[in-house]
C-alpha cells in the first residue's frame, strides 16, 4: 500500500514538473511573439509608414485595431486613439485593389484575402481627411493566420501616402 501511494505521489510530482516546464516554454514563446510583433511594427515605422494590426470581427463592421501607429494623425488628421474601424470606414471614400483581376470589386478582393486566395493585401485608398480634403493612401498588409486551420486571425499592415492609381 505504501509503495502504491509513493508511486502515485511520484507520478503527480512528475506531472507537476512537466506542467511547470510547459508553462515556462509557452511563456517564452509568447514573449518571443510579442518581441517579434514589436520589432515588425517598429520596422514599418522606420520605413516611414504607419503600422497597424487589425483583428477581424464576426462581421467587417466589428473589426478592431489591436495596434494603430501614432503616425496615423499625420496621415489623416485624426489621433490614433480616435480611429476605430467605424471611424476608418467613414474616412474611406474609395478602395482600389492593385491586383487587376479584382480592380472593379474591392469587396470580392477583401474576401479573397480573407479566405487565402490572395496572399498580400494591396490597395490604394482615397480618404477624406479631418479638414475635408482628400488624400490617396497605400495599404499593404499580410495575413496573420491560425497555424492549423488557416483561418484569418488578423493582419499586419502599413499605411503611407501615395499617388492616385493609374487610370485604365
Amino acid at each position: 500500500m505504501v509503495y502504491a501511494q509513493f508511486a502515485v505521489s511520484l507520478v503527480l510530482f512528475v506531472v507537476v514538473i512537466l506542467m511547470i516546464r510547459r508553462r515556462q516554454e509557452l511563456s517564452r514563446q509568447l514573449r518571443g511573439a510579442r518581441e517579434f510583433r514589436d520589432l515588425a511594427l517598429r520596422l514599418i515605422e522606420l520605413d516611414g509608414a504607419v503600422p497597424y494590426i487589425m483583428r477581424p470581427g464576426p462581421t467587417p463592421e466589428e473589426d478592431t485595431y489591436e495596434h494603430l501607429g501614432e503616425g496615423i494623425e499625420g496621415l489623416v488628421g485624426v489621433p490614433a486613439a480616435q480611429v476605430d474601424h467605424a471611424a476608418w470606414v467613414r474616412l474611406m471614400q474609395r478602395v482600389v485593389p492593385e491586383e487587376l483581376k479584382y480592380a472593379d470589386d474591392p469587396g470580392k478582393y477583401g474576401e479573397a484575402f480573407k479566405v487565402g486566395r490572395v496572399q498580400e493585401y494591396r490597395v490604394r485608398l482615397l480618404v477624406r481627411l479631418a479638414d475635408g480634403s482628400e488624400k490617396w493612401l497605400s495599404d499593404r498588409s499580410l495575413p496573420l493566420r491560425h497555424e492549423v486551420s488557416g483561418r484569418l486571425e488578423g493582419t499586419l499592415g502599413a499605411l503611407r501616402e501615395c499617388d492616385p492609381p493609374p487610370q485604365p
